[in-house]
């Protein structure tokens, strides 16, 4: 995944026999698919040119670096690193489990799958400290806020098959890149569709406008 306002443009290419990374990559765009107004999504760079380095992510989206940032923005991004974690987590483990699991979090998180993931993890704690600020919350509630929605938002009826269907496309196909405007012709034509939708719509209307409220969250403690 990469965003130009906060990284660089490094040659980097999909490993094909990796289908966890595709997931993940898959669930960080759908994630980021709630926020096109927000931000520009782009491509999914498949064999970029030029480097052989194989890397985590290919997944591009921009945002004007001359808007101001605010809480929202800084809150979105983290929804859109940690959805590579829950991806990653569900493909391992299956939904039903997870969906079993993930209210306990974070007193037990040994079902979480970090591998690949470890940026991701470490930008989340970083986007996280402007909302804490912001909202006068600790961090960590903010954190598990975030994680708890974002895994909420993947285990909705729909998701994950749109999860999977785009890792697919991603895997096969013969082009250097997918465009964000192909894979927009292509999408609603799923029978997953309508639930997507649904699902974003759920997710926006529980969440926004953010407040201290809204981004409390009862931890369980050991």
């Amino acid at each position: 995944m990469q965003l130009s306002i906060f990284s660089t443009s490094e040659p980097i290419k999909i490993e094909r026999d990796n289908p966890t990374i595709a997931l993940m990559e898959t669930a960080h765009y759908l994630m980021a698919l709630n926020f096109s107004t927000e931000f520009e999504l782009c491509h999914f760079a498949i064999n970029q040119s030029g480097g052989n380095k194989i890397g985590k992510g290919s997944f591009r989206f921009v945002r004007n670096g001359h808007l101001k940032m605010h809480p929202k923005i800084y809150e979105n991004l983290a929804l859109i690193n940690i959805s590579g974690i829950c991806a990653a987590t569900i493909a391992r483990h299956g939904k039903e489990e997870v969906r079993r699991a993930y209210q306990n979090f974070p007193l037990d998180t040994s079902m979480m799958v970090m591998e690949e993931s470890e940026r991701d993890y470490e930008d989340l704690k970083r986007l996280i400290s402007p909302i804490a600020r912001h909202f006068l919350l600790s961090p960590r509630q903010v954190q598990w806020n975030i994680t708890l929605a974002a895994f909420s938002y993947f285990l909705h009826p729909g998701v994950w098959e749109g999860v999977t269907w785009l890792a697919t496309q991603l895997q096969n196909t013969n082009q250097s890149n997918v465009s964000h405007l192909e894979l927009l012709e292509h999408i609603p034509l799923q029978n997953f569709y309508p639930s997507l939708q649904e699902a974003a719509e759920v997710h926006i209307l529980n969440r926004y406008p953010l407040s201290k409220e809204n981004l409390q969250v009862r931890l369980v403690e050991s």
